[in-house]
């Protein structure tokens, strides 16, 4: 198994969501990731179903498609379900991505769409094949067994996710508007282990090895047990 997850891309004001100019912030996790490929050029798949496929096409062309096509050389596909699902272009795109990103956006809103159509089952084949598989924010919390409910304002694990990860996952730990939520985080799921991660911070998951990357000394990931926060230890990169 090999899995990315990452909290979310650090808020500084002016920040562009066009990657015509310059990359996203997270250029060196999408480094790291891509280097599990062990391929010159490799091939991904971006599946934005937690977008909610609602006018994202330009959003995903001027910014997740160009970063990785313009900064990092990849060829790149886009897999939309939502609005037409045909299962053998979707077994097809799989086959020929080396790796797969899952963008952010609404949790519940994927798991929906990939239980209709089946489509998470591949991507559980793909994971248990040992392809490589990144998350960010909703694209991460959907690796684990619950899902913090996005209807109930985060405030319940109402959502099965698909397994592949014990516990739940907390991205945008650190945002000023989270506090209220980690108070509560912390005191009430007593019986649910969660992975907290600031914005800004990567946890890699290669089979039973676990690395914490940051792109600064104050983003950090947090294991969350029994009401008790433990800081991971991490590795500041640029």
């Amino acid at each position: 198994m090999r899995i990315m997850l990452c909290g979310g891309t650090p808020l500084i004001s002016g920040a562009s969501k066009n990657a015509q100019e310059r990359p996203f912030q997270t250029l060196p996790f999408d480094r790291i990731f891509l280097s599990s490929c062990n391929i010159k050029n490799p091939h991904i798949l971006i599946i934005p179903t937690a977008m909610e496929e609602i006018d994202c096409r330009d959003m995903c062309k001027n910014g997740i498609e160009t970063h990785y096509s313009k900064w990092l050389q990849c060829s790149v596909k886009v897999l939309y379900l939502a609005s037409h699902y045909d299962p053998k272009e979707a077994t097809r795109m799989l086959l020929w991505a080396d790796c797969i990103y899952i963008t952010g956006g609404n949790p519940e809103f994927l798991l929906q769409v990939w239980k209709e159509t089946g489509f998470g089952d591949l991507i559980m084949d793909c994971i248990h094949k040992g392809k490589p598989v990144m998350g960010i924010s909703a694209g991460a919390m959907i690796l684990f067994d619950k899902v913090f409910s996005e209807v109930a304002g985060q405030t319940e694990l109402s959502s099965i996710g698909l397994g592949v990860i014990d516990g739940a996952c907390f991205p945008h730990f650190n945002r000023e508007k989270n506090k209220s939520l980690r108070d509560k985080c912390i005191a009430s799921f007593n019986d649910t282990p969660l992975l907290a991660l600031d914005d800004g911070v990567c946890v890699e998951f290669f089979d039973k090895q676990q690395n914490v990357y940051s792109l600064s000394g104050a983003y950090n990931a947090y294991r969350i047990t029994n009401g008790k926060v433990d800081v991971l230890n991490k590795t500041v990169i640029s």
